[in-house]
């Protein structure tokens, strides 16, 4: 009886210990979708923004604020024209940005790379696991009982 309860023992804890790592592996699996998610969503943040920086910028100087400054202070001509510049030079960064999560080198092509080793892992351990458990119940046969 005894040393049934000690060969039990060690194979409840590896079914505990298995659980917990499948648990793991699920969370990992879950973190890839919603980290996907998270670069779709921040891609089109990134373009909302883009979009609304380029309206408030049309508008800025479409408003007529620059050459009103520089009715009054014609010696900031040159440093007017360099905001300008920063309004094209800031919109093609945001565009840039979201160019980039959507590239097929950047971080949705290594996401996906990621994602699909971590896969290919995943179905590996799950066949080891069960190799493994076949060698447990080989070692320790159930009982088998017959129609009598």
């Amino acid at each position: 009886m005894a040393k049934e309860q000690m060969l039990k023992e060690p194979v409840i804890l590896a079914e505990a210990r298995v659980d917990h790592s499948q648990d793991v592996l699920q969370d990992i699996t879950d973190s890839f979708y919603e980290s996907a998610d998270a670069l779709a969503r921040l891609r089109d943040r990134i373009a909302r923004l883009a979009e609304e920086m380029a309206n408030r910028f049309a508008a800025e100087e479409q408003s007529g604020r620059y050459e009103d400054a520089l009715c009054q202070a014609p010696w900031l001509t040159a440093h007017a024209q360099e905001l300008r510049q920063q309004h094209i030079q800031l919109i093609e960064t945001l565009n840039g940005l979201r160019r980039r999560c959507e590239s097929s080198d950047g971080p949705v092509a290594w996401w996906s790379r990621i994602q699909k080793d971590f896969a290919d892992f995943s179905e590996l351990l799950q066949e080891h696991e069960g190799a493994e458990r076949n060698l447990i119940e080989e070692m320790h046969p159930a009982p088998h009982w017959g129609p009598d």
